[in-house]
């Protein structure tokens, strides 16, 4: 699967490259993705793979090009940077949870989540406030 991401992400570079979107900015594609996500929930019912996959395919697709057009335009350091931080954060919060009781997972989750914040805090405070 990590090779068929990055073949993905190779994709998505090339279309970016090629400027397919070049009206789109940042705002635009969000409301893209918005306007998918509708699409993906109206997908959502039994016996219907096919259409829904797709629409999360849309998904995948957006996002991936809102990233290297983000990264194009410094609103992030870089797609895979933004990609490293979502595995740090998630592989703390699991680890966080793992071998607790429900009762447990949900408290631990949600002080792992608070830690998490306030140290984002700290990083764009000194980011942004020096």
């Amino acid at each position: 699967m990590e090779k068929l991401f990055e073949k993905l992400i190779k994709l998505a570079k090339e279309n970016n490259d090629k400027n397919v979107f070049r009206w789109m900015d940042a705002r635009d594609y969000f409301e893209c993705f918005d306007s998918e996500l509708k699409e993906a929930k109206q997908e959502l019912k039994d016996n219907n793979v096919i259409y829904l996959e797709d629409e999360l395919w849309d998904l995948l697709w957006i996002f991936m090009n809102l990233l290297i057009k983000f990264e194009k335009d410094w609103l992030i350091v870089s797609g895979e940077s933004l990609l490293n931080r979502v595995y740090e954060k998630f592989l703390q919060r699991i680890n966080e949870v793992d071998n607790k009781n429900e009762e447990e997972k949900y408290a631990a989750w949600d002080k792992i989540k608070s830690k998490q914040k306030q140290e984002l805090l700290a990083e764009h405070n000194k980011k942004y406030n020096n």
